[in-house]
């Protein structure tokens, strides 16, 4: 007999492993803490806008693939510049920092407006598997960041037999 519950079951996939206390924490405040959860108060509060993009560049927004060869983590850094970009591996965690400036002047008669802005992020990442960190690549363009974590090794999957 078909049911809502096994069809869903069915569709959903499974995960490979657990996550761990520090991805649950980062999972909870992604949900409480959306990049759009000003927006409700935009035609009150105007202004607010700003706040809610200073929001989005501490916190960028990452999606990591587990392919199986590599991992490839993706990053979104809209407004960084190369130069102003560090990313660190060590042993199984990967660090991403950054620094955005932008100045913006405007002169109208007697109407001056000068507003400086700056920002720093970081993002640290636990990798799930090791990664051959001499062999590890990345590139940045257009605010995308892309790295390639080459595995050490691949994680054989074994069917275990129930007693």
């Amino acid at each position: 007999m078909k049911t809502k519950t096994t069809e869903i079951a069915k569709e959903t996939p499974k995960t490979t492993r657990a996550l761990t206390p520090w991805e649950e924490m980062d999972r909870a405040f992604d949900a409480m803490f959306h990049r759009g959860w000003l927006r409700p108060f935009h035609e009150m509060f105007p202004d607010w806008m700003m706040a809610d993009r200073e929001l989005d560049l501490r916190m960028p927004r990452v999606d990591m693939l587990d392919n199986e060869d590599e991992i490839l983590v993706r990053a979104e850094l809209p407004g960084v510049e190369k130069g102003d970009l560090e990313v660190n591996l060590s042993g199984q965690t990967l660090t991403i920092k950054g620094e955005t400036k932008r100045e913006e002047k405007e002169e109208k008669g007697e109407y001056f407006r000068s507003e400086i802005t700056r920002g720093s992020f970081s993002r640290t990442l636990q990798l799930p598997v090791e990664v051959d960190e001499e062999a590890v690549k990345a590139a940045f363009n257009n605010g995308m960041l892309e790295i390639h974590l080459p595995k050490t090794r691949k994680a054989a999957k074994k069917k275990v037999a129930v007693e």
